[in-house]
């Protein structure tokens, strides 16, 4: 059990499986129960779609180390499974069986969101992640990019089997491409279909935070890749490898990490200015304690490094810092609360007074209205005075139109 384990990489598998249960359940949830809306997938149907990433993942893992004995062997013997403790044979049918394990609730959690052909993200993931172990590995650069890239798809697959975050994600693409349209070209292109979406600025900043994870997994992910490279450069240059340390030399790539860990502070950064502007000063610290020193540190450390052990720390060190980023959704998931409506006189008057014909007059609606933590505003919730019917299992409420086309 324990060589399996290791063979799958169990602590990166649950690094998965944290990060899609934490957005979910203190992010997407919480935000659409605020909204009246319902997540496609229910609680069950959502921990296939985590197990099948999980898996496919895990399939990843055992190419990787299936390709790769004869680096192994030279940069890490004591944790060299395939061929010792697991036969090359018995760990390719690990990955068969892993893959299409994963790959098939992939299409069968699509079908059951009502987008089958979300599905083919997990294959689109199990073939490069095929030539990731075969190919780019080897490659300079281009493997480092790939995986990291493949990290934060795995964080993006939790709005691809939401057909609400999905149509928002369709009609995003689709206002992109017509803006980009009409700047290059000068001409106006008639999309009526664009100003009809439903809620897009909900959407739009549950797609926001779920992107801001995604490009910081990446970038970490991508730091931790090149140090990785630094690691084992003599096993990879014995074993034929042209990584970017053995074609581009040891004081390139820990200056590219370097680089790198800098744009993550920088992106940080404006992260914590929002958040100090909108007067959570708290929150601005404990970033700053809890991740950017420790980042500054990591540089500090590629700096200094000159052997395997201190690269090694590296990996270590940025790897925990991408745990440590998930503790903010706790906070967040607390701060979200509903907020009695304020009215606001025009200048120079103090108050209002007027006398109500009951006769007359009928009682208005109740107004709600919703925090918006991330923009540090308050924006009404006009769905709680629509009227709501009990919604089918697996869909959204009834009173959310989507539009239909963008799902396609």
């Amino acid at each position: 059990m324990f060589v399996f384990l290791s063979l799958i990489r169990w602590v990166n598998l649950l690094y998965i499986l944290l990060t899609l249960c934490l957005l979910r359940f203190l992010l997407i949830e919480p935000i659409y129960q605020l909204a009246g809306y319902q997540p496609t997938l229910r609680v069950g149907g959502f921990l296939v779609l985590v197990l099948s990433v999980m898996l496919v993942a895990a399939a990843g893992y055992v190419i990787n180390d299936y390709f790769d004995v004869a680096a192994d062997r030279l940069n890490k013997p004591d944790k060299t499974y395939v061929g010792n403790q697991i036969s090359a044979n018995n760990a390719l049918n690990l990955y068969y069986l892993l893959n299409s394990g994963g790959i098939l609730m992939g299409f069968a959690i699509g079908w059951y969101a009502g987008n089958y052909k979300t599905g083919f993200v997990h294959l689109t993931s199990a073939i490069l992640l095929w030539f990731y172990s075969t190919t780019f590995k080897r490659r300079a650069f281009i493997g480092n990019l790939l995986v990291s890239g493949l990290v934060a798809l795995s964080i993006y697959s939790i709005a691809f089997f939401d057909a609400e975050l999905l149509a928002y994600i369709g009609y995003s693409v689709r206002a992109l491409l017509k803006s980009g349209i009409e700047s290059l070209t000068g001409l106006s292109v008639s999309a009526p279909q664009l100003t009809t979406f439903t809620n897009a600025p909900l959407f739009g900043a549950v797609m926001l935070y779920i992107s801001g994870y995604a490009g910081f997994a990446f970038l970490l992910n991508l730091i931790r890749e090149l140090a990785k490279d630094l690691e084992d450069i003599e096993g990879d240059e014995e074993a034929g490898y042209k990584t970017l340390p053995i074609v581009a030399g040891i004081p390139f790539t820990k200056l590219l990490a370097a680089a790198v860990a800098l744009i993550t502070i920088n992106f940080i950064a404006k992260f914590q200015i929002n958040h100090f502007i909108t007067g959570q000063a708290g929150v601005a610290a404990a970033t700053l304690l809890l991740v950017q020193i420790p980042l500054l540190y990591v540089v500090h450390k590629l700096w200094k490094a000159s052997g395997k052990q201190d690269f090694a720390a590296v990996s270590t060190l940025v790897k925990a810092l991408m745990l440590v980023g998930l503790l903010y959704l706790p906070y967040l998931r607390a701060s979200m609360q509903f907020v009695e409506p304020q009215m606001q006189l025009p200048p120079g008057i103090e108050s209002i007074t007027f006398d109500l014909d009951t006769t007359q007059t009928q009682q208005p609606d109740t107004v709600n209205y919703i925090i918006d933590t991330q923009q540090g505003i308050i924006r009404e919730d006009t769905s709680v005075n629509q009227p709501k019917q009990p919604a089918a299992s697996g869909k959204k409420n009834g009173n959310k139109p989507i539009d239909d086309d963008l799902l396609k």
